[in-house]
């Protein structure tokens, strides 16, 4: 597809394309012209990937594309590859999958089915108290209790500890990764607040008999020919609980916000399980709700016809990748009865986000409550999006419940 409008002098750091939508056009353009953009905001290039086969190739070699550099444009700093970081989203390649190893049990099986089971039970109380045709605040009244709920019991907070961190876990739903001074301040003082509630609660953990969650797990592993120290395990809870509760909920948030705007879409799909699950994955191809991640290169690599330097930058445009001509059909619109092809909404091969069926689990369970309770989702006002350019996050969703 050709872009038939002038996309020059455009800026990928600028949140407001992403929030008026005219990031499509560009990244049409990008993919079109085979064009590699160039980040010049500071002394290391930044080049954007933004065809699905290369931020592929990026998240299946994490030896070649290191994410040890941070995982944002406005954290990007090379200087950090140096320094090999126990938090698994930037460990390098081994640590990372031994970190992950001792982690996934606590996003699988029966964790998993709890998480679903009382994601559910949320879904009819909501369903349950919304007055037909009465509008009520998604966000508030669902998803940001959906997600902090999900990850008080996945992270296995001890008891008393639960209740001392969820107005941290709250407010991570708000923070929007913006590089504007007051969006940075406000991140810092979420961040320090969620980790020292953390340290506090796997330092309690380690003194019960039996810690519980991802706390539990990590207490118990051996990583290296060695168990995590109290600061090693807190770090890892910090990066789930990060990026896990903000994505679970702006990932629900922003899927009410697309169902309530096209009801004919969901007409069936939540008596048959396998209607849902591609009703579940085209939806996650749309929203995106991860627009980037970065990495940096750990050797000279070839891509798109040109030779990137060690060192250099590399910043994966997931949705980008989603809306790539190559590999999906018209994919700027929203069809839940496309063909499956598997999206890069939660990276792939061994950059695979962990929490990935949780996530889908919980949409999973919103759905279900939606066809249950033989309801549609009605938009009472226009849903307000983060300023961002690495969450499409919704900040505030107005519905109607009718019946």
């Amino acid at each position: 597809m050709s872009s038939n409008h002038d996309v020059s002098g455009f800026d990928l750091r600028d949140s407001s394309l992403f929030v008026d939508g005219r990031h499509e056009e560009v990244f049409a353009h990008l993919r079109d012209s085979n064009s590699l953009y160039v980040d010049s905001n500071g002394n290391v290039p930044i080049y954007s990937l933004v065809r699905y086969s290369d931020v592929e190739r990026a998240y299946k070699e994490p030896e070649l594309f290191s994410p040890c550099a941070g995982l944002t444009l406005d954290a990007f700093d090379p200087a950090g590859s140096s320094s090999l970081s126990w938090m698994l989203e930037t460990a390098p390649p081994d640590r990372h999958r031994a970190l992950r190893d001792a982690m996934q049990g606590g996003f699988r099986g029966a964790q998993l089915s709890a998480i679903g089971d009382e994601t559910a039970e949320r879904v009819e109380r909501f369903l349950a108290s919304a007055a037909n045709g009465g509008a009520v605040e998604f966000v508030e009244r669902f998803s940001q209790g959906a997600a902090t709920a999900m990850m008080s019991s996945l992270l296995g907070l001890p008891q008393g500890e639960e209740e001392r961190l969820f107005p941290a876990l709250r407010a991570i739903g708000e923070v929007d990764f913006g590089g504007a001074p007051d969006s940075a301040a406000h991140r810092q003082r979420i961040e320090f607040l969620l980790l020292r509630g953390l340290a506090r609660a796997v330092r309690s953990a380690r003194r019960a008999d039996r810690p519980r969650g991802l706390i539990g797990l990590l207490l118990a592993a051996e990583v290296e020919g060695r168990p995590l120290s109290d600061q090693e395990a807190a770090l890892n809870c910090f990066n789930v609980a990060m990026a896990g509760t903000g994505a679970a909920q702006h990932t629900l948030a922003g899927a009410a916000a697309l169902w309530a705007g096209r009801p004919a879409e969901l007409a069936g799909a939540g008596a048959d399980p396998k209607s849902r699950r591609r009703l579940i994955d085209e939806t996650l191809r749309w929203l995106s709700p991860v627009l980037h991640l970065t990495r940096v290169l750990t050797a000279e690599v070839e891509i798109s016809g040109r030779r990137l330097p060690k060192g250099a930058g590399v910043c994966l445009w997931n949705v980008s990748a989603n809306r790539d001509e190559q590999v999906f059909e018209d994919p700027a619109a929203f069809r839940p009865d496309r063909p499956p092809a598997r999206n890069l909404a939660f990276g792939a091969g061994p950059q695979y986000c962990l929490g990935a069926e949780i996530v889908r689990a919980q949409l999973d369970a919103l759905l279900d409550g939606i066809a249950r309770h033989g309801v549609r989702l009605e938009l009472a006002g226009p849903p307000r999006w983060m300023r961002s350019n690495a969450i499409a996050g919704v900040e505030s969703l107005p519905l109607r419940v009718l019946r």
